[in-house]
């Protein structure tokens, strides 16, 4: 704690402010404070009250139980209560509003005292701590995290924190990028020594802070992480050589590299749905980094990748989409220009990926220009012309085609269906008279080939 007067009162400042800046927050200090156990903000909460950022996450321990304090405080302010750990004690609040989701975590003290536990975090900014009387206790700061919070600086708690949780090589690189502060030197060497550790880490975990550092707007931490030898660790079917490539690719998507028409026209809304969850916490723009870094990766580097990094089978088929989209005939060269038949096939095969593949075919380093002319119109065909070309509204049933036609069930009706779509795509047919005069003209065609309709 300062000595300095002025110091302590812009703690408590900084504090204060963090709890009144959230009403969700205030509430939960005020019933803290009314059940009346000890109890301390800890970690991440404090890290971004000094920093003045309110942020969705609350971070308390408590020396008593935490499981049971936690479902006390759920039942108080109404939120969704979670045994995280019972063994080591850990339990979560959630709370879903339209806007965001805000979470409290409750932990049993690590060790003796609070001072104990705050020792043995990962980070120095991560480990402080304050209790919530009434009112603040000072501020409890045993590894010096303040003054490295004020240098700019990301510094392990202690000598073995990285070696103790090997997840914490890939957390570094995270928060210093995500919290704008430079690794301290020996904490890089020590990510660069232990490196071969994230080998025990469960691919759960590794997935989780994998995908929460494409998710951020720089590639540098993906980049430093290649650099110190965990990224090989991550991707080891992936050569040296396509990783490169794809860091190549992957910067310039954060860039913005020969996306500046793209994204004047659509850039509200592909930022809308990229920053939309595809699975729990994991954003929609970590599976597009994912394919911008395996773009240029063989097929067979990426077999079994899926299920090498736990990937939903959402994530999956998202990615294997974007990377299919991405190999498709259209983007090459010589391939000529696009019309509203292309455009209704492209989608109708690559959905909701052929979308984020057109963007990163865009972006891709040293490509044909004219690949930004093609993506464009895509884009242009899902945004502004989507019931006119992705998915026009269906003329006719495939009911009406066994009554009108006489046709029988089966996997025919479909492909007459897809065909009917794609003419209302080109603009070949626009009412149900039209639709019913392709249908027969389409079977006397296919009955004289010889076709079984």
């Amino acid at each position: 704690m300062s000595n300095d007067p002025g110091d302590d009162r812009a703690l408590l400042a900084s504090i204060s402010g963090w709890f009144a800046a959230e009403p969700l927050w205030h509430r939960a200090l005020g019933a803290l404070r009314e059940h009346g156990a000890p109890a301390y903000l800890v970690g991440g909460s404090v890290r971004d009250a000094l920093r003045g950022r309110p942020g969705h996450d609350m971070d308390v321990a408590v020396p008593g139980e935490a499981i049971s304090l936690g479902r006390w405080l759920a039942d108080r302010l109404g939120g969704a209560f979670y045994p995280m750990d019972r063994e080591h004690d850990v339990a979560r609040i959630v709370f879903n509003t339209q806007a965001a989701s805000y979470h409290i975590d409750l932990a049993g003290l690590r060790g003796k005292t609070i001072l104990e536990d705050l020792a043995l975090r990962d980070f120095t900014v991560n480990a402080m701590g304050m209790r919530l009387s009434d009112p603040f206790g000072p501020l409890l700061d045993p590894t010096g995290g303040r003054a490295d919070l004020e240098a700019g600086v990301l510094r392990m708690a202690y000598p073995d924190a990285l070696r103790d949780d090997p997840v914490r090589l890939l957390r570094g690189l995270r928060l210093s990028a995500a919290l704008g502060l430079r690794l301290h030197p020996e904490t890089r060497a020590q990510i660069r020594r232990h490196a071969p550790l994230l080998h025990q880490v469960s691919p759960e975990r590794v997935r989780d802070e994998f995908l929460a550092m494409l998710s951020l707007p720089s590639a540098d931490p993906i980049a430093e992480a290649h650099e110190l030898g965990l990224l090989p660790l991550i991707l080891p079917t992936v050569s040296a050589e396509g990783v490169l490539a794809g860091l190549g690719w992957l910067e310039a998507l954060r860039r913005g590299a020969g996306l500046e028409r793209i994204r004047a026209a659509y850039g509200q809304a592909l930022d809308a749905a990229w920053q939309r969850p595809m699975v729990e916490a994991r954003r929609r723009i970590a599976t597009v980094s994912l394919a911008a870094l395996l773009a240029t990766a063989p097929a067979d580097d990426l077999a079994g990748l899926g299920a090498r990094l736990r990937l939903s089978g959402r994530e999956w088929g998202h990615l294997r989409g974007m990377l299919g989209a991405l190999r498709a005939a259209l983007w090459e060269q010589n391939a000529p220009g696009l019309n509203r038949g292309a455009a209704h096939a492209y989608y109708r095969r690559y959905g909701e990926a052929g979308v984020d593949a057109a963007v990163l075919a865009t972006c891709q380093p040293g490509g044909d220009p004219a690949c930004g002319t093609k993506a464009a119109y895509l884009l242009w065909a899902w945004f502004e012309a989507h019931d006119q070309i992705v998915a026009p509204p269906r003329l006719l049933q495939g009911g009406d085609l066994l009554r009108e036609f006489g046709l029988e069930p089966g996997p025919h009706i479909g492909q007459l269906m897809d065909a009917l779509s794609a003419a209302q795509a080109e603009g070949r047919i626009h009412t149900a008279d039209q639709a019913r005069a392709y249908v027969h003209e389409y079977l006397m065609s296919e009955s004289a080939k010889g076709s079984r309709v």
